[in-house]
């Protein structure tokens, strides 16, 4: 990484350096060295700025919050995710803006402001929808179905979480849409509500 990182900055291609950082993040991230990662991050995303790279500042931004999640900084990760989205809005990245929401209704969610969940989560819904994303429409409904258990409204809950399966067995979704939904209803057998899970996977066409 080392080698990688000096071969990069001798180049003097700010684009590669920031590739390079971004690949050192990633590696960093799974040994644990947090501090190193958001550092890593920083700079990659200033080297973005400076060459005017949207599509860079866009996954360095989202990445950073995503870590500071992670990490339990939640004031900060909330904060570079509403950078994150201001920035979504000024280029029309409307994609990255749907989801956004969906990591500022995560946050609301680990601080218990459940209706605030809800409003982000169903801002990013509305938006996925329009511009046909299918992978986060379905993450975006089972998180949707997820809360309004944990508000206690289960007959609430099951129409959302009986939507999100249908996009996923529509076929128009990657796998990580899949993952996380079917990961989510196995989350609701872990919590001793076989029922409502048996219900979510229950529908009917």
């Amino acid at each position: 990484q080392n080698g990688m990182a000096f071969t990069e900055r001798a180049s003097g291609d700010r684009a590669r350096i920031a590739s390079a950082l971004g690949s050192m993040a990633f590696s960093l991230r799974f040994q644990g060295e947090w501090n190193q990662v958001e550092k890593l991050l920083l700079e990659r995303n200033q080297l973005y700025l400076e060459i005017g790279s949207s599509k860079g500042v866009d996954g360095t931004r989202f990445s950073r919050a995503m870590i500071l999640l992670a990490r339990g900084k939640l004031e900060e990760a909330k904060a570079e995710t509403k950078l994150f989205i201001d920035y979504c809005q000024r280029i029309g990245d409307r994609n990255m803006q749907a989801t956004g929401r969906l990591l500022l209704g995560q946050i609301a969610e680990i601080e218990n402001d459940l209706e605030g969940a809800v409003e982000y989560l169903q801002e990013g819904l509305n938006m996925a929808k329009e511009i046909g994303m299918q992978d986060t429409t379905a993450i975006i409904l089972i998180f949707l179905g997820r809360i309004k258990v944990q508000q206690g409204y289960w007959e609430l809950a099951i129409p959302y979480m009986r939507e999100s399966l249908i996009v996923v067995k529509s076929g128009k979704v990657g796998t990580d849409g899949p993952a996380i939904v079917f990961c989510q209803i196995g989350g609701m057998l872990l919590e001793n509500k076989p029922r409502i899970a048996v219900q979510f996977l229950g529908y009917s066409e």
